[in-house]
C-alpha cells in the first residue's frame, strides 16, 4: 500500500510539473495576445477593464459569462463574446478609450 501511495504521489507531481511547463510555453513572450491585465502598448484600456465594460453593456451578465476574448491588433479593439440567457452577445471595445464600438444582440 505504501508503494502505491508513493507511486500515485510521484505521478501526480509529474503531471502537475508537465502542466506548469506547458502553461509556461503558452504564456511565452511570443504569444500573439497580450495578457489580460496589461494594456496593449499605446492603449489606455487593459483586458480586464475591457471585460468589465463589455459585461456592463449586457445587462445582468457577469464576467463568468464571457466565452471568448480576443484583441484585434490591426484595429486596436477588444472583442468580447458573452453567452447569457441562451444568447450570444459580441461586444467590441476600443482599447484606446474604452468606448463600445459595436454590440451584437441575439434575435
Amino acid at each position: 500500500m505504501y508503494k502505491l501511495n508513493r507511486f500515485l504521489a510521484a505521478a501526480c507531481l509529474a503531471i502537475a510539473l508537465a502542466g506548469a511547463a506547458a502553461y509556461g510555453a503558452l504564456a511565452s513572450p511570443g504569444c500573439s495576445l497580450p495578457p489580460a491585465a496589461t494594456a496593449p502598448k499605446g492603449h489606455a484600456v487593459d483586458g480586464d477593464e475591457a471585460k468589465r465594460i463589455a459585461v456592463k453593456n449586457v445587462p445582468g451578465s457577469k464576467i463568468s459569462d464571457i466565452v471568448k476574448f480576443d484583441f484585434d491588433k490591426a484595429k486596436g479593439y477588444y472583442v468580447v463574446q458573452i453567452y447569457y440567457l441562451a444568447g450570444n452577445y459580441e461586444v467590441t471595445v476600443n482599447a484606446a478609450d474604452g468606448a463600445v464600438v459595436y454590440i451584437s444582440r441575439p434575435t
